[in-house]
């Protein structure tokens, strides 16, 4: 067995060594878990606004809060408002707490909902003014917002917005808040949240 690599460095003895660290992490994670449930509440408020726009099927009663901790090596929390997955069918809000880099929340459409918001989409001004980001990427599951990934839509063209809207079978459309804004989660992720409710709106 090659020794040096179970020997730990410096750094990391001394976080091995302060139980406080994980009791630290660990309370973090629990209040970002509050931060979803508190979203949720005020996102449940302005979907039921627009109740009658919104597909039958997309249940508001409804919300799931997934917990893992190893998105690329991070602890992350995921709040799925309003949501349905059913197969290649997706319509989705994601808002995803990522350890060290962000709260992000996420449009998710394919199958179906995607090609009928595609001309929508394509229309919408919205887009344009509210610092969205669109996946370029063929992968539809990875969240972060490197540029192998998202692009910032103010970067693109009239034609290449349009091209990725329609050449590929989902769209992902998303906005980040770093960690470091996290007291202002209130108020910023429900703005976002209130532009996606009209994109999906009749």
């Amino acid at each position: 067995m090659n020794q040096a690599k179970i020997r730990l460095s410096a750094k990391e003895m001394e976080l091995v060594s302060d139980p406080d660290f994980i009791l630290t992490k660990n309370n973090v994670l629990n209040k970002a878990v509050l931060v979803l449930e508190n979203l949720c509440t005020s996102y449940s408020e302005l979907a039921k606004e627009k109740k009658e726009k919104l597909p039958e099927e997309l249940n508001l009663a409804s919300s799931k809060i997934s917990r893992g901790e190893n998105y690329l090596g991070l602890p992350y929390r995921v709040l799925d408002y309003p949501a349905i997955f059913s197969g290649e069918n997706i319509l989705a809000i994601r808002t995803m707490f990522w350890w060290g880099h962000f709260f992000s929340i996420t449009l998710h459409l394919a199958g179906k909902y995607k090609k009928r918001l595609e001309y929508k989409l394509i229309q919408s001004q919205l887009l344009q003014k509210t610092g969205f980001h669109i996946c370029t990427s063929k992968e539809q599951w990875h969240h972060h917002f490197e540029t192998n990934n998202y692009t910032d839509i103010t970067n693109l063209s009239e034609g290449q917005l349009k091209n990725e809207i329609i050449s590929k079978d989902f769209v992902k459309l998303a906005a980040y808040i770093p960690v470091t804004d996290w007291d202002n989660m209130p108020k910023k992720m429900p703005e976002q949240f209130r532009h996606f409710i009209e994109i999906i709106s009749d």
